[in-house]
C-alpha cells in the first residue's frame, strides 16, 4: 500500500487506541507510549529504527503523541467547564477541588491558560521539534537540514495531520 494510505491507517485505527481514554492521563503519559507511535510512524515509511524521531515526525507531517494527547485533553477540559451548571452539584465540587489545589485540576487548568487554542499547543510541539533539530550538531539532523532546511513536511506524503 502507499505510505500516504498506511499512515491514513495508522491515524484512523491504532494512534485512536494508543489515545484511549486519554483525556484522563493527567500529566503522566503511560511511558513507552510516545515509542510505541514513533516505531509505528517510522514502520508506516519503511525507515530504519535508527533514523531519529524528530525527521520521522517532520517528514511525515505527524505532531508529537504528547501534542496529540495534550490537545485532546485541553479540549475535554473546555467543554467540562462550559457545560458546568451554576450551583450544581458537579460545579460544587469542581470548585472544591480547585480550592484545594489538586494536581490533576491544576495541570488541565495550566494547560487552558497557557494556550489560547488547543492548535497552538500543537504548533508549540512541532516549534520544540523542529528547533531541536536546528540545535543538534548530531550528523543526521545537520544532513537532513542540507536537503529541507525549512523543515517542512513531505510534499510526496501529502498528508497533513492538524
Amino acid at each position: 500500500a502507499p505510505v500516504s494510505v498506511k499512515l491514513k491507517v495508522l491515524e484512523a485505527c491504532v494512534t485512536s487506541t494508543l489515545l484511549q481514554n486519554c483525556e484522563c492521563f493527567g500529566n503522566n503519559i503511560p511511558k513507552g507510549l510516545e515509542s510505541v507511535y514513533i516505531s509505528l510512524i517510522k514502520s508506516c515509511l519503511g525507515v530504519k529504527k535508527s533514523t531519529p524521531n524528530e525527521l520521522v515526525l517532520i517528514e511525515s507531517g505527524m505532531p508529537t503523541l504528547k501534542s496529540r494527547i495534550q490537545s485532546r485533553q485541553y479540549n475535554f477540559y473546555l467543554k467540562f467547564i462550559e457545560k458546568l451548571e451554576p450551583d450544581s452539584a458537579r460545579e460544587k465540587v469542581f470548585l472544591y477541588l480547585r480550592r484545594t489545589k489538586n494536581k490533576f485540576i491544576d495541570y488541565y487548568s495550566t494547560l487552558l491558560h497557557k494556550f489560547e487554542f488547543s492548535v497552538k499547543l500543537k504548533e508549540k510541539h512541532l516549534n520544540d521539534v523542529k528547533q531541536k533539530v536546528k540545535n543538534s550538531t548530531g550528523y543526521k539532523h545537520r544532513t537532513y537540514l542540507g536537503f529541507n532546511a525549512n523543515l517542512q513536511a513531505s510534499n510526496i506524503l501529502n498528508k497533513s495531520f492538524a
